[in-house]
């Protein structure tokens, strides 16, 4: 059986190769092009491996969220070093602190979806984007 650490790196090369994460990532460039204003605070919850935030800090500020401290690694070592350890229902961030908040493929993975659903409500400023995802078939 693997461990955590060769588990995240299966996660990272398929999404560094993968034809369906490959796509993702150009459609979610297209997507944050017209939503990522420069110097926009943005919160990606449930960074994985960092290839989504690595993406999102090329439009602007990225705080990348992740319970898992292997998944925080493998972000960090992509240059990303606004990395923060937390469950996606008690996020350490600010009231009405979050421009952008990335929730992609993520809802999935928790018991209380309503309570993540509050959170994102929670952090995000007025006006702001929250960005959901979940796969097909959920």
């Amino acid at each position: 059986m693997k461990d955590s650490s060769e588990l995240m790196a299966d996660y990272d090369r398929q999404e560094n190769e993968y034809w369906f994460f490959t796509a993702r990532l150009q459609i979610l460039r297209r997507l944050f092009d017209g939503l990522i204003q420069p110097g926009s605070l943005v919160v990606n919850i449930g960074c994985g491996p960092g290839s989504t935030s690595l993406l999102a800090s090329e439009f602007g500020n990225v705080v990348s969220v992740d319970y898992s401290l292997e998944a925080l690694r493998f972000t960090r070592n992509r240059g990303l070093d606004s990395c923060v350890s937390a469950d996606g229902i008690a996020l350490p961030l600010r009231s009405d602190s979050c421009d952008v908040v990335l929730g992609l493929d993520v809802m999935e993975h928790l018991e209380d979806d309503r309570a993540f659903a509050d959170e994102l409500m929670r952090v995000v400023t007025p006006g702001g984007k929250i960005v959901l995802t979940v796969p097909v078939g959920m």
